[in-house]
């Protein structure tokens, strides 16, 4: 098939008004903390074993942790541990709350003290011959490792299956699986616990990272599929352009040229500034034998996005 060379033409531009980043992975829609800690005070008036000697009255511990007090019920559970360093209640609880305060601390220091804390207190817990709550021990465990860094992604994906095993399974418990496996460069475990993630609470953003581990995977027409959800779930201008253009370099690598090219001068019209846009739709008329119009589009790209790689790799090629 011969292309006519007048087939793509290029809309009219303006100046770039938006070059902020999406990021899916980290972002604060998928991999938040889960407020937990009523699920724990629900959990623990189930517990019979859940009756360690307080300073203060019982009842007023638990009142502390539900009002998410979690100072106070630190300010107890060391006292406690000071005196009884095993004592399985104090070392759950304490360590429940120093995650949870942790996570309410703005000063980056402040917040890794505060979980490496928990990290100490329920890892001494999981050496006691019956531990309370281990479905949810291992649960916390496992987020506090998240927060510690990606070093310790194998021991995230350790106590996270550990608490699935035990029974215990949060809204986001496969969301964390899969960003630690994804840390430890496993894609097939990483795709597959997203696709758990949406089985019980499918969303945009969901659809977009794993529709992105199947691309990267060479699994293009599962990742068109995926691409093609986040558009038609999401009201996030961003993810859905985003989406557009990585169907749109799906379509130009299965030479689907006409295809490619509606969806990359839909997203121009809605979106002038989206210099990968403008990068694809080089890439697309580079493909298509027509080098002059391919580098206007990656000069474009490099004019709406300076820093931006693939077109500046192009251009000096």
């Amino acid at each position: 098939m011969v292309y006519p060379r007048d087939r793509f033409k290029t809309p009219k531009r303006r100046k770039d008004k938006n070059k902020s980043t999406f990021f899916i992975i980290a972002g604060v829609g998928l991999f938040g903390v889960v407020v937990f800690a009523a699920t724990y005070f629900g959990l623990s008036r189930r517990y019979t074993f859940l009756d360690f000697r307080l300073t203060r009255d019982r009842t007023e511990v638990y009142q502390l942790w539900e009002d998410k007090r979690y100072n106070e019920v630190i300010d107890i559970t060391s006292s406690i541990i000071d005196r009884e360093a095993m004592e399985p209640t104090a070392l759950v609880l304490g360590g429940f709350a120093y995650f949870y305060e942790g996570n309410n601390r703005v000063d980056q220091d402040e917040r890794r003290a505060y979980v490496s804390r928990s990290v100490a207190y329920l890892r001494k817990a999981l050496l006691l011959d019956e531990t309370p709550l281990p479905g949810p021990v291992h649960y916390v465990l496992a987020k506090a490792y998240f927060d510690l860094g990606p070093v310790y992604s194998d021991l995230v994906v350790e106590h996270m299956r550990q608490a699935v095993d035990h029974g215990y399974v949060a809204s986001d418990t496969y969301e964390y699986l899969a960003l630690a496996s994804s840390h430890l460069n496993r894609p097939e475990d990483t795709a597959r616990y997203l696709r758990a993630a949406i089985d019980r609470n499918p969303s945009d953003k969901l659809y977009f990272t794993l529709a992105e581990v199947l691309r990267d995977s060479g699994d293009s027409e599962n990742a068109e599929r995926y691409f093609t959800l986040a558009i038609a779930t999401t009201d996030d201008t961003h993810l859905a352009d985003r989406s557009t253009i990585r169907i749109a370099e799906i379509l130009i690598s299965t030479r689907r040229f006409d295809e490619a090219a509606d969806l990359l001068f839909g997203v121009m019209e809605q979106r002038p500034e989206s210099a990968d846009a403008h990068y694809w739709l080089g890439v697309l008329y580079h493909e298509t034998d027509t080098p002059e119009r391919a580098r206007l589009e990656w000069r474009e790209a490099v004019r709406l996005d300076p820093g931006h790689r693939e077109a500046l790799r192009r251009l000096q090629d």
